[in-house]
């Protein structure tokens, strides 16, 4: 079994609940990613907006001030996510 290492921040929207936080680490990995439209004429590649769009359902369930919006999706990325937001914040709390 392979143990994370990517920060938990319990005031993060996306942290606080490991099973959103999986669904939306999947999604990510689809930031960027071309994908046909329908009609298959024209590409798109996946963003944040997309992202946040597939995350309703999950947003449905949550009170207004926990609702995962595109900042808290965007700063979740930046410091949970991406490679170095992890890296910055294993380097702040490792002693030295």
């Amino acid at each position: 079994m392979l143990k994370t290492v990517e920060p938990i921040e319990p005031r993060c929207r996306v942290c606080r609940d490991p099973a959103v936080r999986r669904l939306v680490n999947d999604l990510l990995d689809w930031r960027g990613v071309p994908v046909i439209l329908e009609g298959g004429s024209k590409l798109h590649r996946i963003t944040y907006v997309d992202i946040l769009d597939m995350l309703e359902p999950v947003n449905e369930d949550r009170e207004e001030r926990d609702r995962i919006t595109y900042d808290s999706l965007r700063i979740h990325a930046k410091r949970h996510y991406d490679i170095e937001g992890i890296v910055d914040y294993w380097s702040e709390v490792s002693p030295s």
